[in-house]
C-alpha cells in the first residue's frame, strides 16, 4: 500500500514539474507590448517649432496625426525610430488649439497632445509678419538714387510663396526690384504694391529696390497661410537598380490648393529631386534646406505626386504656402461687326489686389469652351481643367487698367480669385 502511495505522489510531483516547465516556456515566448513615450503632453507658444519624444517601447510604434490637425501638425522619426519628432506650424488664428498624435500598437493606444496658444498677430486665419527695411539715397554717377533695402535677417522671415505688401502713403511713383528676372516693377494702387516672394528672392542675401517719383513706403508685410502635408519615401527596384521615391497620396494632394507654393524642407542642401510626369520638367536641389515649386492645375488633376530623389536628398517636412484673395468681375455681351462677343471684365480696383507672380484662378461650371485674355503678349488662351482656368499674373498685366478676356464655346465662369 505504501508503495502505491509513493508512486502516486511521485507521479503528481513529476506532472507538476512538467506543468511548471510548460508555463515558464510560454511566459518566455509571450511579449507584452509596452508603449512608453517619455512625454505625452506639451504646452507650446504660438510660434513654429518641434518637440521630441523618446519611444521607450519594446515594439514598433505606429504614429497617426488626427485628421483635423494635419494642416499644422506632422511627424518624422529619428535615431532608428527610437525618437519621434512632432513638427508644428505657427498658429494662424488667435484661438488656442490642441493637436493629437496617436501612438498605436495592436489594441494599445496613447494620445500625445500639443497645446498651442493663440497667435496675437493673426488676422482672419492668415499669418502676417512685419518686415523691417531701410531707405537710403546714394550717388550713382552724379545722380541721387533712392534705394529700399531689406536685410537678409528680415527676408529670412518671408517664406517662398508669401504675398509681400509694401504699403505707401499714396499712389505716387514707381518701384523697381533690383536683380529680379523677369524684372518686377510697378506703381502703388490704393496705397499698396504687392508681389509674390519667389525661390530666387529667398536664395538672395536680402533684397533691394529703386524708388522713383515719390514712391513713399510706410510699412512692409508678408502674408500667407500654411498647411503641412503627409508624404512617404520608399525604395523600389527598377530594372535591377534601387530607386528612391517620394510620394504624396491622392488623398493628401487634394488638400493642396491650385496656385499654392509647395515646399519640401530637407535636412541639408544635398541631393536632387525630379518630379515625375511634369511638363515642363521640375527638378533641382534644396536651397537653404528647401525645395519649392508651384502646385498647378495639372498636378491637381493627377492622382497625387511622385518624385525621384537622389544623392542624399532627405525630406523632413512638406508644406504649402498660399494667400487667397477673392475677386469680382463682370460678364457682358457686345456687338463686334455684327457678331455677339462675350467679354469677361475685371476692373482696375480688383486687379490692384493681385500680387505680381500670383496664380489667377477663374472657376467654371464645366471644362467647356476657351478663355482668351485680350492684349497680352504673348497671347494667354486656354480652356478650364477640372473646372478652373489658371494663369500667372505678370508685371505687364499689373501695369494695365484692369483686364478683359473673350469667352467662347460655352465657357461659364462662376467665381474668381488669386492665390500665391
Amino acid at each position: 500500500m505504501n508503495k502505491y502511495k509513493f508512486l502516486l505522489v511521485f507521479a503528481v510531483f513529476i506532472s507538476g514539474l512538467l506543468m511548471f516547465s510548460s508555463c515558464e516556456d510560454d511566459m518566455e515566448e509571450l511579449i507584452i507590448p509596452e508603449i512608453n513615450p517619455s512625454e505625452t503632453q506639451f504646452d507650446v507658444d504660438y510660434k513654429e517649432g518641434e518637440v521630441s519624444i523618446e519611444l521607450n517601447s519594446n515594439v514598433i510604434v505606429y504614429t497617426t496625426i488626427d485628421s483635423e490637425d494635419k494642416d499644422w501638425l506632422s511627424y518624422h522619426y529619428q535615431d532608428s525610430c527610437k525618437t519621434l519628432v512632432l513638427n508644428y506650424f505657427e498658429n494662424d488664428t488667435t484661438a488656442d488649439r490642441i493637436g493629437h498624435a496617436l501612438l498605436t500598437y495592436g489594441d494599445s493606444t496613447i494620445d500625445v497632445t500639443i497645446n498651442q496658444e493663440g497667435n496675437p498677430n493673426a488676422i482672419s486665419g492668415k499669418k502676417v509678419v512685419d518686415i523691417g527695411y531701410e531707405i537710403t539715397t546714394v550717388d550713382y554717377g552724379g545722380t541721387a538714387v533712392t534705394l529700399f533695402i531689406v536685410a537678409a535677417e528680415e527676408t529670412a522671415n518671408i517664406p517662398v510663396g508669401a504675398m509681400v505688401e509694401i504699403q505707401c502713403s499714396g499712389d505716387d511713383g514707381t518701384i523697381m526690384l533690383i536683380g529680379t528676372e523677369p524684372m518686377i516693377t510697378g506703381i502703388p494702387s490704393n496705397g499698396k504694391f504687392n508681389f509674390v516672394w519667389t525661390v530666387e528672392m529667398a536664395a538672395g542675401d536680402g533684397f533691394m529696390a529703386r524708388l522713383v517719383g515719390g514712391f513713399d513706403p510706410v510699412s512692409m508685410k508678408a502674408m500667407y497661410s500654411q498647411k503641412s502635408h503627409l508624404f512617404e519615401t520608399m525604395t523600389v527596384d527598377y530594372g535591377g537598380t534601387a530607386v528612391n521615391l517620394l510620394e504624396i497620396s491622392a488623398e493628401e494632394a487634394a488638400n493642396i490648393p491650385v496656385g499654392a507654393t509647395v515646399t519640401i524642407q530637407c535636412t541639408s542642401d544635398e541631393g536632387t529631386i525630379m518630379l515625375i510626369g511634369t511638363d515642363p520638367e521640375i527638378s533641382g536641389s534644396p536651397v537653404n534646406g528647401k525645395f519649392s515649386f508651384t502646385w498647378t492645375a495639372t498636378m491637381a488633376a493627377g492622382e497625387g505626386l511622385l518624385a525621384r530623389i537622389d544623392g542624399g536628398f532627405d525630406p523632413e517636412v512638406i508644406y504649402s504656402i498660399s494667400f487667397k484673395t477673392e475677386l469680382t468681375y463682370e460678364i457682358t455681351t457686345v456687338d463686334y461687326g455684327g457678331t455677339p462677343v462675350t467679354l469677361f471684365i475685371v476692373a482696375a480696383e480688383q486687379t490692384a489686389n493681385i500680387p505680381i507672380g500670383a496664380s489667377v484662378v477663374i472657376e467654371c461650371s464645366a471644362d467647356e469652351g476657351t478663355i482668351m485674355l485680350i492684349g497680352t503678349e504673348p497671347m494667354i488662351i486656354g480652356s478650364p481643367l477640372n473646372g478652373a482656368y489658371v494663369f500667372t499674373w505678370t508685371a505687364e498685366l499689373a501695369a494695365g487698367d484692369g483686364f478683359m478676356a473673350r469667352l467662347d464655346g460655352g465657357v461659364d465662369p462662376i467665381g474668381m480669385y488669386c492665390r500665391n
